[in-house]
């Protein structure tokens, strides 16, 4: 971000100003691409976590067992972004 260059710097306090407005602006959209990139980590371990829980406890044979498990999670998972209503009303 330092070496960005927004136009001709004429050392005036305007264009330090903007200098330090822009810096400001990009820090959180950088920290917001990070965190992004966090959180579908984080989804990806945890998903493959359950299936493996779930694989365990089922006990089924390796290749048919993940391939049911992994379409359970994606049928489920489509389902909770379509309506994440459905879930309390399963629930309750």
């Amino acid at each position: 971000m330092a070496k960005l260059n927004h136009g001709s710097r004429d050392k005036t306090d305007s264009m330090a100003n903007m200098m330090v407005a822009l810096n400001i602006f990009y820090s959180p959209i950088i920290f917001q691409g990070a965190m992004f990139g966090v959180l579908l980590l984080t989804i990806g371990i945890s998903l493959r976590v359950v299936a493996i829980h779930l694989h365990a406890l089922e006990q089924l044979l390796k290749e048919c067992g993940k391939d049911a498990i992994h379409r359970y999670l994606y049928h489920i998972s489509a389902k909770c972004r379509k309506d994440p209503l459905s879930i309390k009303q399963k629930s309750g």
